[in-house]
Parts: C-alpha cells; structure tokens; sequence
C-alpha cells in the first residue's frame, strides 16, 4: 500500500507543478498585456498555448494581443478557439468587444457594430463598450446616437486616459458636424487638456478655426500639422483652403494641383483648380480645365465640401459665375 500511495503522489506531483506553471505563466502574459507590452506577453500565450492547449485563457490573451497588433485575422481565429473551450458567460461576451473592435479595424463596420451591440446589451454601463458604440455610429453618421453613448462612457470612471481622450474627440466631431461650434470646442478643449498633441484633436482646433473664418489661425494649425505628418494629404488639402480664403490664389492652387497629383480621382478637387483660376482671372485656363456644369456643382465658397450639394441660392451664384467665365473666355480669345 506504501508503494501504491507513492506511485500516486510522484504521478500526481508532475500534475500539480506543471498546474502551477501554466497559472504562473497566465498571471504574467496578463500583467504583460495590461502593461501594453503585446508582444512580450504573446510569446508567454503562445508557448502555454502549446503546452496547455485546451486552456482558454491561452486564446483570450492572444486575442487581446493580436487585436493590440492589429493582427485582425490571427485576433478572430483566437477568439473562435477561446469561444469553444470557455464555459465562463462573462469571458464570452467581453470576446465581443475584441470581436466588434476587430471588425473596426477591418473596416467591416456591420460585423463591428453587431459584436458591439451584443457586448454593450450584456454590460450597457462598460465605459469601453459605450465608447466603441458611439464611435460606431459616428462613423455611420448617426450623431445623435452617438453623443449619449459617449457622454456616459465618460461616467466610467475606469476608463484609461487614451480611451477618454478619443471619446471627448469624437464628441468634439460630432458636435462640429452637427455645427455645434461651442460644444465641438468644449470637448475638443478637454480633449488637448488630456493630451495637447492629440493629433486629431489639434485637427478638429484648426477645422474649428476656419468654420469661425480664422482663416491665419487655421492656417498655423494646419502647418503644425504637416510639419508632424507630412504623408497627410488631407492636411495639405485644407492648407491650401486656408490660402484660398487667404486671397493667396498662387499657393492655394499649388497645394491644389499636389494634393490632385496624389489622388487624380478627385474630381471635386480639380472643379476647385478651375474656381481658383477663375479668382485669378484667368479665363482661358479655367475654360479649358473645367465645364459650367462643374462650376455650378463645387466650389471653395461651400467650405470645399465637393460632396455637399449647393443650395438653390449658391447653385444659381454659381451658375452666374460659370456663364462669366465662359463668356470671358470668349471675349479673350475673340
């Protein structure tokens, strides 16, 4: 009997250290991840994933890792393997949240709102799920919908700064899309309070700016800006509005023609080319890049937004404009 409970004791000994292996190793891939350190903590998921296969706890760190990486397809195929093995009802649905954020990422913005919808049904008061869902439907445009979702996940007192700081932006957006000046400017100012470099936030300060015609203002910011990232083209577009309301027709057509050089498909962008040259009088070259049917669609005085219909006031200025183009084209060349 002796031998017998010793046999017992040295096979269940391996068992119990190999347990308390894994756990250890679980405790810190977590602690990892919630340090923001994804890679670090992967590699510790990865190797108790192999050595405890059918633990799922290995997967939902993988999971929260890819997703950190935006590693979108390996993220999914985790969280398919966690789903499979976690009994814990709690742990299912907070999968839904790197689900819907997966989807963002993707740009599947029906699958993400679909996972968030789930996840905010399950825990409606998780500051991060209110934020994901509210910036959701800005997305999709919906701002009334959106302004309630973020506005009470900044009740949540456990959000992480970068998580506030990105909810008090997209209210800031939403209120200046819905031309909310005061309100866009309210929490785009909370928003640089948390973080002054908050590139986006320092955007939505110059877009604010030239909505109250201050015109340098914008100006100033919008080169900060490039100065900070170059490769942002739309940065250069708004530049060259600046100029345009500026009078400085020579630069605002140069910023134009190389933010058209970049994107050729923009149409909207080469209708204003032919507004700028039409500022500068110059007929010939504005009859020859643009038609009247082009000039009576776009145009910087509708804050150039080629995608904004015109009102019937400014459709018919516009009209008039293209007629006097036209016509000054012709009493040049005859």
């Amino acid at each position: 009997m002796r031998r017998a409970g010793a046999i017992v004791i040295l096979f269940f000994f391996p068992v119990i250290l190999f347990s308390q292996k894994a756990g250890s190793l679980l405790h810190v891939a977590d602690s990892l991840a919630d340090m923001d350190q994804y890679s670090e903590a992967l590699k510790l998921a990865l190797q108790l994933a192999s050595e405890a296969p059918k633990d799922p706890e290995a997967y939902v760190i993988q999971a929260r890792c890819y997703n950190a990486l935006y590693e979108e397809a390996k993220c999914l195929a985790a969280i398919e393997k966690a789903e499979k093995l976690h009994a814990d009802r709690d742990t299912r649905h907070r999968l839904n949240y790197l689900k819907a954020d997966s989807y963002l990422h993707l740009q599947d913005y029906k699958q993400a709102m679909k996972y968030c919808e789930k996840y905010v049904g399950y825990f409606p008061d998780d500051g991060d799920g209110l934020e994901l869902h509210g910036f959701l439907f800005y997305l999709d445009g919906q701002y009334d919908k959106a302004i309630p979702n973020l506005e009470k996940a900044l009740s949540d007192t456990g959000l992480t700064t970068s998580t506030k700081a990105h909810a008090l932006d997209i209210l800031g957006y939403c209120y200046y899309e819905q031309d909310s000046i005061q309100k866009a400017m309210l929490y785009d100012s909370l928003c640089l309070a948390l973080d002054e470099n908050y590139y986006d936030a320092v955007l939505l300060s110059a877009k604010i700016s030239f909505a109250g015609n201050d015109f340098d203002q914008a100006l100033a910011i919008y080169k900060t800006l490039h100065k900070r990232d170059s490769s942002d083209f739309s940065v250069l577009y708004e530049i060259s509005n600046c100029y345009f309301y500026l009078k400085d027709y020579d630069k605002a057509l140069a910023g134009y023609k190389s933010y058209l050089a970049r994107f050729p498909e923009s149409s909207g962008v080469n209708n204003i080319i032919a507004w700028t040259l039409f500022m500068q009088k110059k007929y010939n070259l504005c009859r020859k890049s643009t038609t009247m049917r082009c000039l009576t669609q776009t145009g910087p005085l509708c804050r150039m937004r080629p995608t904004v219909p015109l009102t019937t006031r400014a459709a018919v200025f516009f009209t008039k404009r293209a007629i006097m183009c036209l016509r000054s084209t012709t009493l040049t060349a005859a």
